[in-house]
C-alpha cells in the first residue's frame, strides 16, 4: 500500500504577525500536484491541521478548499487526526458527513483501537491515535497514566487488537513527541520529559506516520515524522520541507521525501548594517522572509526600516552590540514603532479574525486612561 504523508500544517498560523496564508495556499497545491501524478491510495494527515484550538476563517477556508480541490480529481480516502494545536471537536465537526465522501477525522481517544479498514493487495488497518492527554485514559491504566503522555499512549496502544489470521498492513498515524526526536523552536513544547514517547511502542506496526515535530525525520526504519507544511520559525531557516511517499509491505516500508517548495523562503542573515545593505552575498536573501542580526559595534537606530529598503520581507531584527544595553534584543517588524491600540487590534485579529467595535476601542483607551491617571 502506497500512501502520501503529511503533518502540521498549522493553516492560519502568523509569522511575527504576518500572514502565511497564500504560502500554505501554495505549498497544499503542490501536495494537490503530487497526488494527480503520483499513485497513492490515501493520504494521511497526522495531526496539527490548524495552528489553533479556535482556527481562523481563512484558516478554515483553505482546508475547505484543499478538499473540495482534491474530491474534484480523486476519491482517494483522508486520513486525519487532530494534534495538540487542534480542538478534537471543531475538527471532528460532520465526520460523520464527511466519512461518506472518504474522509476520515479521528478525534475521539476511546474510539482509536477501533481500525479503518482499507483495501489494496494487502488489506490495511489504520490505527487514528489523536493527540492524548497524560490523562486521557485515567482509571483504566493506573496512576501512571495521569502523569505522562507515554503511559496514556501506551494504553491506547493495547487496545489495537490483532488481526482476524490474516496478514494485514497495520499502519498507525500518531500526533506525539518521542524520544530521540529532533524539535526546532515552532513546536509547541512540553514541560521535563513527561511528554516524550518511546518508539519502541511503534515496533508492532508496519508503518507509523507521526506528528507534532517539524523537522522531516526517521525515528526507525518504520517510524517516521513527514516534519511541517511550511517554515514556521527561523531556527528552520536551513531546512527542506517534505511530504512522504510511503510504499508499505508487510514487515518493511520504503520512504521517498518528496519537496515541498515554499512560496517565500526564510533566511537569516549577519553582519553590519553596511554590508548587510551592500554586500552581494545577502542577494538571495533579498526575496526571504528575514531575521536579521546586526554586528555593528554600536546600536543602531531604527534599523529595521533601513533593511527593509533592500529586504522588503524582514520581519525582526537582533542587535547584539556589547555597548548596547539593548543587546540580544529581538525588535519585532510589527510591533517597532507600534501603540497599545494597534497591539489591543492586532490582539482582536488573532483571537477572532476581525477588528475591535467602535464601543470596544472606545472602552479600551477609557482604560488606558484610567491606567496613566493611577
Amino acid at each position: 500500500m502506497k500512501i502520501l504523508h503529511t503533518s502540521d500544517w498549522h493553516l492560519g498560523r502568523l509569522l511575527h504577525e504576518k500572514s502565511l496564508i497564500e504560502d500554505q495556499r501554495h505549498a497544499l497545491g503542490q501536495i494537490l500536484l503530487i497526488m494527480k501524478e503520483d499513485r497513492h491510495e490515501a493520504l494521511v494527515v497526522a495531526g496539527d491541521v490548524f495552528d489553533r484550538s479556535i482556527p481562523s476563517v481563512e484558516g478554515v477556508g483553505l482546508f475547505g478548499w484543499f478538499l473540495s480541490e482534491m474530491r474534484s480529481f480523486s476519491s482517494m480516502p483522508v486520513i486525519i487526526i487532530p494534534g495538540n494545536h487542534d480542538s478534537a471537536a471543531r475538527l471532528s465537526y460532520c465526520s460523520d458527513l464527511l466519512r461518506i465522501s472518504n474522509v476520515f477525522i479521528q478525534g475521539d481517544p476511546q474510539r482509536s483501537g477501533q481500525p479503518l479498514v482499507l483495501g489494496g493487495e494487502v488489506g490495511a488497518r489504520v490505527f487514528m491515535l489523536p493527540y492524548l492527554e497524560p490523562h486521557a485514559f485515567t482509571g483504566e491504566a493506573g496512576e501512571e497514566a495521569k502523569f505522562t503522555h507515554e503511559a496514556a499512549v501506551r494504553t491506547a496502544i493495547d487496545r489495537m487488537g490483532a488481526g482476524n489470521g490474516e496478514r494485514t498492513i497495520d499502519i498507525l498515524v500518531a500526533h506525539l513527541f518521542t524520544t530521540g526526536g529532533a524539535a526546532s523552536d515552532s513546536e509547541r513544547k512540553f514541560i521535563g520529559a513527561s511528554g516524550l514517547v518511546d518508539p519502541a511502542l511503534f515496533t508492532r506496526f508496519d508503518y507509523a506516520a507521526l506528528g507534532h515535530l517539524h523537522r522531516p525525520q526517521k525515528i526507525s526504519e518504520s517510524a517516521w515524522y513527514s516534519g511541517s507544511l511550511l517554515k514556521y520559525s527561523f531556527s528552520e531557516a536551513g531546512d527542506a520541507k517534505c511530504v512522504l511517499s510511503v510504499d508499505i509491505k508487510p514487515g518493511s516500508a520504503g520512504v521517498e521525501r518528496i519537496a515541498i517548495n515554499p512560496l517565500r523562503d526564510m533566511a537569516r542573515i549577519r553582519g553590519k548594517l553596511a554590508d548587510l545593505l551592500a554586500g552581494r552575498e545577502f542577494d538571495a536573501a533579498q526575496d526571504c522572509y528575514c531575521e536579521a542580526e546586526l554586528t555593528d559595534p554600536g546600536l543602531v537606530t531604527n534599523p529595521l526600516a533601513l533593511l527593509r529598503r533592500r529586504f522588503p520581507f524582514i520581519l525582526s531584527v537582533r542587535q547584539s552590540s556589547p555597548e548596547s544595553v539593548f543587546s540580544e534584543r529581538m525588535i519585532d517588524a510589527f510591533t517597532a514603532e507600534r501603540s497599545l491600540e494597534d497591539d489591543f487590534i492586532s490582539f482582536k485579529r488573532y483571537l477572532y479574525s476581525e477588528n475591535p467595535s467602535a464601543d470596544e476601542m472606545n472602552m479600551f483607551r477609557q482604560i488606558c486612561a484610567e491606567k496613566t491617571v493611577e
